[in-house]
Order: structure tokens, then C-alpha cells, then sequence
């Protein structure tokens, strides 16, 4: 060892010639690098490591009572909605974990419960709010099948609503709609429509008479 670098590993720090100083900054550069490289690897490692099917539980079983007590207590009708379609969605997925606790088939059961039971209420409140949105809040109109109506007429300008009326099916709804309008003789004439529309408002079938 050379008398510099003895002098950068053993002297004190105020003692240090410019020399022995940059030395040692060098070489403690070399240490911290060489030094954090195994643990940065360590990590790296834990990290590319796949979850057990204990932590793959516990991480479900969390979200899932997370979800119950949000749909047990929505904040909006938006949130209740987009909660619905999250629990459906975990639901699917529960279903693939294997070898499961008791918390997680409590979990799963309980939240299975309420987004598939027919009776649920939170099943009934959901369907009754997607329903609603499909119509106008201004003339209780359907906006799909207005349009639809309008779409079919020889002067969709003079297109008046008169009334309407629907009724909530499984997984459908029947829509009724009475509205005026000029004929190709340019008469006012009174019609209505009759529409099937899924639960999100897309129109299965029409009918006017």
C-alpha cells in the first residue's frame, strides 16, 4: 500500500492532503455502488416473486368486504353502479382461488349474495337507476327511441311527446311512447311506439303503429 492511500484509509479527515482526500472519496464512492448493488438485487427479486395462494386470499378477501360495505352504504348512484359492476367482476375471479380460508368463502359468499340474488334489494336498486337514466328527466321521454322515432319520420321536426310509459322486465324493458306528428300529407297524426331495451337502454326491438 503506497503512502497515499494509507494515508486516505488511516488518517483523519482534517489531516487529509487534497491528494489522500479525493482518494478516499473515490474509494467510498466504489463501496456505497458495489455495496447497494446486492440489496437493489435482493429486491428486485422479492419483487418478481409471485404471491402464495395465502397472500392471493387475503388480498381478495380484502376487497371483497371493502365492496360489501360499499354497496351496503353508497355515497351516489354513480358510485353504487360502478361498485355493482366491480363486485360482479371479483366475483368471477374468486372463483379461481383454490384451497380457500374461511374468511375468504364468508367473504365470497356474502358478496356473491348480494349481486346475484334476485330478491337482493341492491340487485333491484341498481336495475331500477340504470333503468332511469335511460330516460329524459325533462319529459320522462326514452332517448334511444326518440331518436329512433325521429329517425323514421318524414318531418322529424314536428316530432312532439306525448307521454310514456314503461314497465321493467328480468333483464329487459317494455317501453310505451305516444307522440304527434305530421304524416307525408302533412297532417298531425298521433302514434305510438312499442320497444324491448336492454338494461343499459340499447333497443332490442320496435314497433310502430
Amino acid at each position: 500500500m503506497d503512502k497515499t492511500t494509507k494515508e486516505a484509509w488511516m488518517g483523519k479527515k482534517n489531516e487529509l492532503s487534497p491528494e489522500a482526500m479525493e482518494k478516499r472519496k473515490a474509494t467510498n464512492k466504489k463501496i456505497l455502488k458495489f455495496g447497494c448493488l446486492p440489496i437493489l438485487i435482493i429486491l428486485i427479486l422479492i419483487a418478481l416473486i409471485p404471491k402464495n395462494d395465502s397472500d392471493n386470499e387475503n388480498d381478495y378477501t380484502v376487497k371483497a368486504t371493502k365492496l360489501i360495505e360499499k354497496l351496503r352504504n353508497p355515497k351516489t348512484e354513480k358510485e353504487l353502479i360502478a361498485d355493482y359492476d366491480k363486485a360482479i367482476a371479483l366475483c368471477e375471479e374468486m372463483k379461481n382461488i383454490k384451497d380457500t380460508s374461511n374468511n375468504f368463502l364468508i367473504a365470497q359468499m356474502e358478496l356473491e349474495a348480494l349481486v346475484t340474488n334476485k330478491d337482493n334489494n341492491i340487485k333491484n336498486e341498481v336495475k331500477k337507476i340504470r333503468v332511469k337514466e335511460q330516460f329524459s328527466s325533462w319529459n320522462g321521454s326514452h332517448k334511444n327511441l326518440e331518436k329512433y322515432i325521429k329517425a323514421s319520420m318524414n318531418n322529424p321536426k314536428s316530432y312532439e311527446h306525448v307521454e310514456t310509459r314503461y314497465q321493467i322486465k328480468d333483464n329487459t324493458v317494455m317501453i310505451y311512447t305516444k307522440f304527434r306528428g305530421t304524416n307525408a300529407f302533412n297532417a298531425v297524426v298521433t302514434n305510438e311506439a312499442v320497444a324491448i331495451a336492454d338494461l343499459d337502454g340499447n333497443l332490442l326491438e320496435v314497433k310502430i303503429d
